[in-house]
């Protein structure tokens, strides 16, 4: 898997096929997050199109408080072994900074979503959410794929919002897992 860490030295095959991509944090790459990868390799199989990740380092509650508040489940270098293992083609880890947040959730779309990475699908699980404030969802980002399909120019992009993976009577996210390691949990966590 090739890793980026900016979107200036993205291959031209972003150009030439285009991406299906996945967005999110992916802090552990449990078994929710291996769904909705899985879904991503299937739309990029299907279309031909290069499949990316693009998370986010520092996470963005790390960011915007305490990390201490969000330990995270695994290291940024073993996440990326995880992504790798996956199959996924590429990861992009965009530095979480001030401008990425306080970009507001239509310039992330239209500038890296359907610009740098050439996004003809875009794969986010059913809660994600981005841009300034979150304001950036599924319907947004559905609705700003179907405009810049109208608008030419090979711009849009399809959305697929993964359901998120229940386990018994609790949905299957980073955060659960991380308050089963903190209580000592390990098996549920595991």
């Amino acid at each position: 898997m090739n890793i980026f860490h900016d979107l200036s030295s993205l291959p031209p095959e972003f150009a030439l096929k285009g991406a299906a991509v996945a967005v999110g944090n992916f802090d552990g790459v449990h078994i929710g997050h291996r769904r909705l990868l899985n879904e991503l390799l299937g739309v990029a199989c299907k279309r031909d199109l290069v499949p990316v990740v693009l998370t986010f380092f520092p996470h963005p509650r790390h960011f915007f408080g305490d990390p201490a508040d969000t330990p995270q489940i695994t290291s940024q270098a073993k996440k990326m072994a995880l992504l790798a293992e996956t199959g996924v083609a590429c990861a992009i880890v965009l530095p979480f900074n001030q401008e990425l947040a306080d970009m507001e959730a239509e310039t992330f779309v239209r500038g890296i979503l359907a610009g740098n990475l050439r996004a003809r699908a875009v794969v986010i699980g059913e809660n994600a959410s981005l841009g300034k404030d979150k304001r950036g969802n599924y319907a947004l980002l559905r609705a700003l794929g179907r405009q810049l399909a109208g608008e030419g120019a090979g711009q849009g992009f399809s959305v697929r919002a993964v359901p998120r993976l229940r386990a018994g009577q609790q949905a299957v996210s980073s955060g659960l897992i991380r308050e089963l390691i903190q209580t000592g949990r390990m098996v549920e966590a595991a």
